[in-house]
C-alpha cells in the first residue's frame, strides 16, 4: 500500500478508500464487506490477470509490505504472499523467529488474536524502528470471529475476541506503525454491533461489478465480438457467476443467445440465494387486460428500465 498520490490508476474504488482512511491515521482496522468471494483484476503492466480478495489484499493492496497474513477457521493462520516465493520464505522466517513453529499455532480464534497481539507488541517494542515490519493481518470470515449477539448471550471467546480487535482499533500506538487489520465478511449485519458502530473503524464495500467490469471479463475469458450484448445480459451477476455461466455455455461448442444465457442466469441466482428466491414464468401476459392503457404502458415502461438495469429511476417496491 503506498500513498494516495503513487496508488495504481487501475486499483478498485474501495482499494482506494482503503488506502486514503489508513494514511488519514484515523483507523487500522478495516470492515471489508458485501461482494468479497467474487475476482478482482489485477494489472501488471499490459498483463491483466483475476484474483480472490485475500491474494488481492496480499499482493497489491500489501504488495510491498513486510508481511501478510491471513487467518480463517478453516485454514488456520498463514503467511500469504501470492506466487512470490523469495517474499513468502522472507515472511516465514520473520514470524517463525517470533511465534514458533508455525505447526504449533493454534486454530481457535481466541489464541489466533492473542497470538496476533504479542506479533505486535513485539514490533512496536523494536527499539530499532528501522527494524519495525509492515504487518498486513486478514481476518476471513470474520463473523465466526464476532458474530451478530445479544451481550447477553455472548460467550467468553466471542467477547474476547471483540474487546481485542476494538483494542486494536484504538490503539494510537498500532495506528503509528505500518499495522493495518481487515476482516472480511459477505454481511455486515453478521458482525456485532458494537465493532460495525465503532468510530475508529472503517466500513469498506466491495460492489458488484458493473457493466463496463463484466465487458472486460467476458473479453478476457472468451474474446467474444458479442461481449458488449452479454455484459447488458449478465446485469446482477458476479464475476464467479458469469464465468461459470460462460463456462457452462461454452461446453457445448455453440454460441450463447439471449434465452439461455437467462437461464443460466436465472439458475445461477436462485442457488446464490440458497431457496430465497424463485424465478417464475407468467402464463399471461397485459394484452390479456382489457383497457387500462395507461396503467400498462406505465408497467411496460417501467419493466424496460429493469430489465436496462436503470435501477436509479425504475420505481421501488415491485
Amino acid at each position: 500500500m503506498t500513498r494516495q498520490g503513487a496508488l495504481p490508476e487501475w486499483h478498485p474504488a474501495w482499494a482506494r478508500q482503503l488506502g486514503d482512511l489508513y494514511f488519514s491515521g484515523t483507523t487500522c482496522l478495516f470492515l471489508v464487506h458485501g461482494n468479497v468471494r467474487d475476482l478482482i483484476r489485477t494489472r501488471d503492466g499490459n498483463d491483466v490477470q483475476y484474483s480472490g480478495l485475500a491474494e488481492f489484499l496480499a499482493t497489491q493492496v500489501f504488495g510491498t509490505w513486510d508481511v501478510v497474513l491471513h487467518y480463517d477457521l478453516g485454514a488456520g493462520l498463514r503467511p500469504l504472499a501470492g506466487n512470490d516465493g523469495r517474499r513468502l520464505q522472507a515472511m516465514v522466517q520473520y514470524v517463525t523467529a517470533r511465534l514458533g513453529d508455525p505447526t504449533a499455532w493454534p486454530r481457535d480464534p481466541e489464541n489466533v488474536l492473542l497470538l496476533l497481539d504479542r506479533l505486535m507488541e513485539r514490533n512496536l517494542l523494536e527499539e530499532d524502528p528501522a527494524r519495525r515490519k509492515s504487518i498486513g493481518i486478514v481476518l476471513d470470515y470474520a463473523q465466526h470471529l464476532v458474530p451478530a449477539v445479544d451481550p447477553a448471550a455472548m460467550t467468553r471467546g466471542v467477547g474476547t475476541n471483540l474487546v481485542r480487535l476494538l483494542g486494536w482499533a484504538q490503539n494510537p500506538y498500532i495506528k503509528k506503525i505500518n499495522t493495518a487489520i481487515c476482516l472480511v465478511t459477505d454481511k455486515l449485519a453478521e458482525l456485532n454491533e458494537r465493532l460495525v458502530r465503532n468510530p475508529y473503524v472503517a466500513a469498506i464495500e466491495i460492489p458488484m461489478p458493473d457493466r463496463a467490469a463484466r465487458e472486460e471479463f467476458i473479453q478476457w475469458t472468451r474474446r467474444s465480438p458479442d461481449s458488449a450484448a452479454l455484459a447488458e445480459l449478465s446485469s446482477g451477476l458476479t464475476l464467479v457467476s458469469l464465468n461459470v455461466v460462460l463456462s457452462q455455455a461454452g461446453q457445448s461448442g455453440q454460441a450463447v443467445d439471449a434465452a439461455q444465457f437467462r437461464q443460466l442466469k436465472k439458475t445461477m441466482i436462485e442457488r446464490h440465494c440458497q431457496g430465497l428466491l424463485e424465478f417464475i414464468e407468467p402464463e399471461h401476459t397485459l394484452d390479456l387486460v382489457v383497457g387500462q392503457d395507461a396503467a400498462k404502458k406505465r408497467l411496460r415502461d417501467d419493466a424496460e428500465l429493469i430489465v436496462r438495469g436503470r435501477l436509479d429511476v425504475a420505481p421501488m417496491g415491485y
